[in-house]
C-alpha cells in the first residue's frame, strides 16, 4: 500500500499594476473568497459617494466606489490617503463621479463590509500624482553649443552647452 501526502499549495501572488488595477467586482469577489486579503492592490472605481474628509486632524477621506456609478456593488474605501500617502488638505479634492485607482488592502470588515483600507489615490480622472506639474520648456530648438563655444547641431557628441544647461550627447 501507498501513503499519499498532501503538499502545501503555493498561495496564488494576486499583486497587480495600475494598469491591471482590479474592478470593482473583482475585488468583491476577492474578498468574498478570502483571497488576497495580505497584499495591497490597486482598485479601480468612480467615485458613488463620499462619506467624509477629513481635512483636520487625520486628513483622510472615506467614501464609495463602484464599477458603473451606482451605489450596487460598492466597495468602501475607508480612511484612504491622496496621492502618496499625502493628507487631504480640502474637501473638493475628490468628488461623487471621480474615477480613481486607489491602492491598499482589501478588508471584509466584520464579515459583511467590504473595505480597501490603509490606502491612498494611486490616479483621480487619469492624472498620476506630481504629473499635473509638468512645465514645458519654450525654448526647445535654442542654439547648442560646444564647450570651446562653438554653435553645433543635433549630431554633435560630446558636451552640449543649451539654454545654460550642460547635456551629455552620445
Amino acid at each position: 500500500s501507498y501513503e499519499l501526502t498532501v503538499k502545501d499549495v503555493p498561495s496564488v501572488d494576486l499583486k497587480n499594476t495600475p494598469e491591471t488595477a482590479y474592478t470593482v467586482a473583482k475585488a468583491l469577489e476577492l474578498i468574498n473568497a478570502g483571497k488576497g486579503l495580505d497584499v495591497k492592490v490597486y482598485v479601480k472605481g468612480q467615485i458613488t459617494s463620499i462619506k467624509e474628509v477629513n481635512t483636520e486632524q487625520f486628513g483622510n477621506a472615506t467614501y464609495d466606489i463602484s464599477d458603473d456609478a451606482t451605489a450596487a456593488n460598492k466597495l468602501t474605501v475607508y480612511r484612504g490617503y491622496f496621492y502618496d500617502n499625502k493628507h487631504f488638505t480640502s474637501n473638493d479634492q475628490i468628488k461623487v463621479g471621480d474615477v480613481v485607482v486607489v491602492y491598499g488592502k482589501l478588508v471584509n470588515y466584520k464579515n459583511n463590509t467590504p473595505q480597501v483600507t490603509n490606502s491612498s489615490i494611486y490616479s483621480l480622472n487619469g492624472v498620476v500624482s506630481g504629473v499635473d506639474n509638468i512645465t514645458v520648456d519654450k525654448n526647445v530648438d535654442a542654439p547648442a553649443y560646444n564647450v570651446a563655444g562653438q554653435r553645433v547641431n543635433d549630431a554633435y557628441k560630446g558636451i552640449v552647452v543649451k539654454n545654460g544647461k550642460k547635456y551629455l550627447n552620445k
